[in-house]
C-alpha cells in the first residue's frame, strides 16, 4: 500500500481510509447507493466495485476515498449482501 503513497496514486492521509474501504469491503455511494468492492487496482490506481445498477464499477482511489463510507461486514446490507 506505501507503494501507492510513493507513486503519487494517493496522499499519505488516505492511506487509512483506503485500508478501512478495503477491510470492510462494502461501502455506500450517495448517489449510487450500496457497493461491494471487487477488487483493487494498484497500477492504475482504482477499485473495481459493484453498485445495484453500476456492476464492475471502476472508481479512480481518490474519488473513492473522498466519496465511499465504509460499510462493515456484519452491517445488515452486508449481511444481505452474502446471503
Amino acid at each position: 500500500m506505501e507503494s501507492l503513497v510513493s507513486a503519487g496514486k494517493i496522499a499519505g492521509k488516505d492511506l487509512e481510509p483506503l485500508l478501512k474501504l478495503l477491510e470492510c469491503g462494502y461501502c455506500q455511494h450517495r448517489g449510487w447507493g450500496f457497493g461491494r468492492i471487487k477488487e483493487l487496482d494498484t497500477v492504475f490506481g482504482r477499485l473495481k466495485i459493484d453498485f445495484a445498477d453500476k456492476p464492475d464499477h471502476w472508481m479512480d482511489l481518490r474519488f473513492a476515498i473522498q466519496n465511499l463510507q465504509p460499510i462493515p461486514k456484519d452491517h445488515i446490507l452486508a449481511r444481505k449482501a452474502e446471503d
